[in-house]
């Protein structure tokens, strides 16, 4: 099963660059692994963005790519100093890109859809935009186990009562499809939230193998052990507050214990 690599993910393995942290053989020598990491995030930003999306979102997926073009640039001119700074700068509008594109702003449009407001409003893009919407959440949800049963049935039905000028029906069904959409966008998210978390501990379990072939203090790596533990339980718990601090806390002892072996 595919599945996309988060942009907070990648933040992360950057904020590990950044202190000086072995991520990769590339990453001891140079700072190409700056381009790598922006480049994947570009791809996979790109993805997430459809005709349909904003123009603020194009605008800024517009500007996040100019920042990944100028940190080329700066890396083939040999300035880390800017490189690093327009690789933040690139991340930053990447991760606010995936904010918005996550936000409930398509159920939003599905709210303000009053079939009633006008007798001679053209239910048939109504329709489309429904479709379109469902289109792009099925792009989204490809690699997922998330069913579009019911609201196959639902927009079927709709294009039924569209036929048939049936507009009191096509205003309940409509209601019905937001509802089933709405659930569908959470569980969406869920499952990001869940792939982003598994690939959190998996990076920091990684990290912590590594330390112990470099040597590093047992006692130190035990304690940042229990922490990762204490970690999962709270992302299983659902404390997201509490076990963002932790994810903090084991950076910084991670960056402390990689500096203590180099």
């Amino acid at each position: 099963m595919k599945k996309v690599v988060s942009v907070g993910l990648l933040m992360l393995v950057a904020s590990m660059v950044f202190s000086g942290m072995p991520i990769s053989a590339d990453a001891q020598t140079d700072l190409s692994i700056l381009l790598k990491i922006a480049l994947q995030a570009k791809r996979e930003v790109k993805h997430q963005i459809s005709s349909d999306s904003s123009e603020e979102i194009k605008r800024l997926f517009e500007g996040a790519s100019n920042q990944v073009a100028l940190l080329e640039k700066s890396l083939e001119s040999d300035d880390p100093s800017s490189a690093k700074q327009h690789f933040l700068n690139a991340m930053k509008m990447f991760k606010r890109i995936t904010q918005m594109i996550s936000s409930d702003r398509p159920t939003q449009e599905l709210q303000s859809t009053d079939v009633t407001s006008s007798p001679q409003r053209d239910h048939s893009s109504v329709l489309e935009r429904i479709n379109k919407f469902i289109s792009t959440l099925k792009s989204i949800a490809r690699s997922q186990s998330v069913s579009f049963v019911e609201a196959d049935q639902l927009v079927a039905q709709a294009a039924q009562q569209i036929r048939e000028n049936d507009d009191r029906g096509l205003k309940t069904t409509l209601a019905e499809l937001r509802d089933v959409l709405g659930d569908i966008q959470k569980e969406l998210r869920k499952l990001a939230s869940q792939t982003t978390d598994d690939r959190t501990i998996k990076f920091f379990n990684n990290m912590l193998d590594r330390l112990e072939k470099r040597g590093a203090d047992q006692e130190s790596l035990s304690d940042a052990r229990d922490m990762l533990s204490d970690y999962e339980q709270q992302i299983a718990d659902g404390n997201y507050n509490e076990a963002k601090e932790l994810k903090v806390e084991l950076t910084k002892i991670i960056r402390e214990l990689y500096k203590a072996t180099s």
